[in-house]
């Protein structure tokens, strides 16, 4: 829902988390229980589209509850809360009960989890019951368990299979048609499989439209952020990746015709530098003649030579003992393949200023660079690492626990910006 009409007042309110406990605790369901304590454990900001929060709340008796906030406004918060009717629990405050677990609070909608206004489906697709009853007897689950969750955007969970084996699923708010990322899948599993690509991506096995979930198999193995906080020597799985990348972007995929690129990347940016000033002045300020930097040094359009996953960064893999995996093709388009690449390089950046582990990360964004087969257009790899530098630094900034990141992040784009316009 558009947020542009939004207060900064309302923005900052869901930001802070001792607000947001005085705010939780006039839910119906909560009356009366003590919240000891609130964390924003994670956010999903777009400016002038999303502005959501999710929460843990820590109750006085010693329950953990997970609850989120939307930005949406008065008057269709209200709205959203009518909607649910009346108390299917006659006015007992049954967790069971969506009227009870959720309220309209000036311009926010709070709601338990796992009620999600976009994800009318989310609550039973969590419920393995309901879903082996849906996907029929190949898919024999026993049990569920929440492993990301991206308020009114997405929710990812691991299914346990009565034969030992595990499946995993995702229930999206989408647009249009919502098996069009899962047939997208489908192809590029096929294509990958076909021949001997250096890669794998998880094998789509069902798309249940009455739940609009996706299941996939599930992969053994270890995520590359993971490792890249805990373990060394990493060469060789960075060379890896790198040709896994460049295998990726030959895939021949019906479906994937959206075109992403230097043009896509500014719109992107300037929600943020339209946005970010009624929070932070300070920054915003920053933000804003970075950005006109790097639109002076743009590199020019160009014909897309090659299939895009636009989401590629270390959480995006992972590794095995045998191929890489990649995961999660949401967003596959065409484009300009340094963009990919600097959406790379611009995440170990933010590593490296993550956890001082600056030398480190240059070896293996060298290491990585030399490692793609195909010579990448230098200008074209700093532009679009910088665009990615600057887009983290502003998301950062929305971060209580990561606003620390924002200054060097920031020196970071400036850095980049340079060797783009050189």
């Amino acid at each position: 829902m558009k947020n542009s009409k939004l207060k900064p007042e309302t923005m900052l309110r869901l930001l802070d988390a001792n607000r947001m406990r005085r705010a939780f605790r006039r839910l119906p369901i909560l009356e009366g229980r003590e919240i000891e304590k609130v964390t924003l454990s994670s956010t999903w900001i777009k400016p002038g589209r999303y502005f959501n929060g999710h929460y843990l709340l820590q109750l006085g008796d010693g329950e953990l509850l997970r609850a989120s906030a939307f930005a949406v406004g008065h008057k269709l918060a209200s709205q959203l809360v009518d909607k649910l009717g009346d108390h299917s629990c006659n006015g007992a405050a049954s967790p069971s009960c969506a009227r009870c677990s959720s309220l309209a609070h000036r311009d926010l909608l709070l709601t338990l989890f796992p009620y999600d206004y976009r994800l009318p489906t989310l609550e039973r697709c969590l419920d393995a019951r309901l879903v082996r009853a849906e996907a029929g007897p190949d898919f024999p689950l026993t049990g569920c368990e929440v492993i990301a969750y991206r308020p009114g955007v997405r929710c990812q969970m691991r299914y346990r299979d009565a034969r030992g084996g595990k499946v995993y699923g995702k229930v999206s708010y989408r647009r249009g048609t919502p098996d069009r990322v899962f047939e997208v899948q489908r192809q590029a599993w096929e294509s990958i499989n076909s021949r001997a690509s250096g890669f794998r991506v998880p094998r789509p096995l069902a798309f249940l439209p009455g739940l609009g979930l996706s299941l996939v198999e599930a992969v053994d193995g270890f995520s590359l952020d993971e490792v890249l906080r805990t373990g060394d020597g990493l060469d060789n799985s960075i060379k890896k990746i790198a040709s896994a990348l460049s295998g990726f972007h030959a895939l021949e995929v019906d479906g994937a015709e959206r075109l992403f690129g230097v043009e896509q990347e500014i719109e992107l940016l300037v929600s943020w530098v339209d946005f970010l000033p009624t929070l932070y002045p300070a920054w915003g300020e920053a933000v804003a003649e970075l950005f006109e930097q790097l639109k002076a040094v743009a590199p020019a359009a160009v014909e897309p030579d090659a299939v895009l996953h636009r989401d590629f960064y270390d959480k995006q893999v992972i590794l095995t003992d045998g191929d890489p995996v990649l995961l999660d093709m949401d967003t596959t388009c065409r484009g300009d393949r340094e963009l990919d690449l600097g959406n790379f390089c611009a995440h170990l950046r933010l590593r490296a200023v993550q956890w001082d582990e600056h030398e480190r990360s240059a070896e293996l964004e060298r290491l990585f660079r030399d490692a793609y087969p195909v010579e990448a257009r230098q200008d074209r790899l700093s532009w679009y690492t910088a665009a990615t530098l600057l887009r983290l630094a502003c998301n950062f900034s929305l971060r209580p626990r990561w606003q620390k990141l924002v200054d060097p992040l920031l020196d970071e784009t400036r850095e980049q910006i340079a060797r783009a316009g050189a």
